[in-house]
């Protein structure tokens, strides 16, 4: 494998998994990669997934401030948000895709704005009414953030995470210990504080997309036909069947 003027022993952090020792040789991340995205089809969204994601508990809008260019709508990160606490997990691998099918469309996003420039997708995880009841099993969450490490390495730009309740404080305790430090870096916790609260909002997301119940003058309700049928954010559908087939093909990355 040639990359421009560079050799052919090149390696790689991922995929972060077990597949090799000590980093990947450059030509096989690349090979892995290509193939999840050929069986898996992350651009793809299932009937069920669609139905997990009926009361929108994770969605893509609006775009972060940037200081690279002037206008933000251009090379603004997109924003992925994840409220956890309007939905009890009802299938393992709706509940994965619908996340994996929300970062792709996060990073696609970003892309297609900036005319390929910018491939960074910032998340805003809202643990409001996130009681134990309300928090993902440990296995399908490991199997998620195997796919998101392997296939999308440094596409976090930043990691807030609000309201920040006693059963989110658990899990987020396990769930770091499963993330690469260079992940763990990228985490903040948004204050209480409402002035804090606001400034560090500004920072991650464009103001005209804050949400009301942060002082914010965005409205927006999530309507899952909408969003994976008809608005920006449009979806190409797969049948359920077709959806879990990487199972077979892939099967490191299955249940």
């Amino acid at each position: 494998m040639t990359l421009r003027h560079y050799g052919q022993n090149l390696s790689t952090n991922f995929p972060f998994s077990e597949l090799c020792d000590n980093g990947c040789p450059a030509d096989f991340a690349i090979s892995n990669t290509l193939e999840f995205r050929e069986q898996y089809q992350p651009w793809k969204i299932t009937p069920s997934a669609m139905h997990e994601n009926r009361k929108g508990w994770v969605y893509v809008r609006g775009y972060s401030p940037t200081r690279y260019h002037p206008d933000p709508s251009v090379m603004g990160s997109s924003v992925l948000w994840m409220r956890p606490g309007l939905h009890k997990i009802e299938d393992p691998e709706s509940f994965s895709r619908a996340v994996i099918h929300a970062v792709e469309t996060c990073i696609t996003d970003s892309l297609i704005r900036s005319g390929g420039k910018v491939a960074k997708c910032n998340i805003l995880l809202d643990c409001d009414d996130v009681g134990l009841s309300k928090i993902p099993p440990i296995g399908p969450t490991k199997r998620t953030l195997k796919i998101l490490q392997d296939h999308y390495p440094d596409k976090l730009g930043t990691f807030a995470i609000s309201n920040l309740s006693s059963a989110a404080q658990m899990f987020l305790k396990v769930l770091l210990p499963l993330l690469p430090e260079i992940v763990r870096q990228k985490i903040h916790i948004v204050p209480n504080d409402v002035e804090e609260r606001s400034k560090m909002l500004k920072a991650v997301i464009h103001e005209d997309f804050i949400p009301s119940q942060y002082g914010g003058k965005d409205d927006y309700k999530f309507h899952a036909k909408e969003y994976y049928q008809n608005g920006r954010y449009k979806a190409e559908v797969m049948a359920d069947e077709e959806g879990t087939r990487y199972y077979s093909t892939i099967p490191f990355y299955g249940p």
